[in-house]
């Protein structure tokens, strides 16, 4: 068991905020796991809780002491060649053409212009949008803040997805220089252009990429999958606001 103090939280949930990690172990001696997590001090904090699936008499346990479920974290990986992108674009009635992918300049503000575009419709299938404790507001203050948190890191791009040469979406990767594996972070499409397709442009774009996405955003799993990403760890999430 790994219990983290998200200090980061506090400035978007404005309470103390943790992070339990239970691996297959724990949940074997699940009684004697919980009477651990039961001796730390919660008080008034929001305490989240990942374990590994496949184990519902401890969701149902978990449930019981007033922890509620939130997703099923995904975590994916790169494993085949991806489907054909222009065949999935003209399917769609998009054009190529139509659709670039720019670096932006590791430069502060402009930086900030895109951060400053997420609004609290973006990210709706997000956890913490969804929470009816916490919801949507609260959501996009918190991406806006991991972003400028990622800026503060050397090995971290953003890029943007332009569609007729509009700003239709972004992402930001993170780069280990030892094994040339990108992690895909953050990305989205903003509210205007979210649901037309434009996401199967991502497809040609796999390389070396890991990530991870809600079981809540389906669509985003599709266009995972059509790039040739699988599964390969998951992982329940819940949470408990202590009073």
């Amino acid at each position: 068991m790994n219990i983290i103090n998200a200090l980061w939280e506090k400035r978007n949930f404005n309470m103390d905020t943790y992070e339990i990690l239970l691996d297959k172990k724990d949940l074997k001696f699940f009684d004697e796991t919980y009477k651990k997590i039961k001796e730390q001090n919660f008080k008034k904090a929001y305490v989240l809780i990942k374990i590994p699936v496949g184990n519902i008499e401890v969701v149902h346990k978990l449930e019981d002491e007033g922890f509620r479920f939130l997703e099923t974290q995904l975590y994916l990986q790169d494993h085949f060649e991806p489907v054909d992108a222009e065949r999935e674009m003209y399917e769609r009635n998009l054009r190529t053409e139509d659709i670039k992918t720019v670096v932006v300049d590791k430069d502060k503000n402009e930086w900030e212009k895109i951060i400053s575009m997420i609004t609290p419709g973006m990210f709706d299938n997000d956890r913490v949008s969804l929470d009816p404790k916490l919801g949507k507001d609260i959501a996009c203050l918190r991406y806006q803040n991991w972003c400028r948190d990622l800026f503060k890191k050397h090995n971290t791009v953003m890029y943007l997805t332009k569609y007729k040469e509009e700003i239709c979406g972004f992402g930001i990767n993170e780069m280990d220089s030892n094994t040339g594996i990108v992690d895909g972070i953050i990305g989205g499409f903003f509210e205007k252009y979210k649901n037309i397709g434009i996401g199967v442009s991502w497809i040609h774009k796999s390389s070396k990429l890991k990530t991870a996405v809600s079981s809540n955003n389906l669509s985003a799993l599709k266009i995972h999958q059509h790039c040739g990403r699988v599964i390969y760890k998951e992982r329940y999430v819940l949470r408990k606001i202590y009073k």
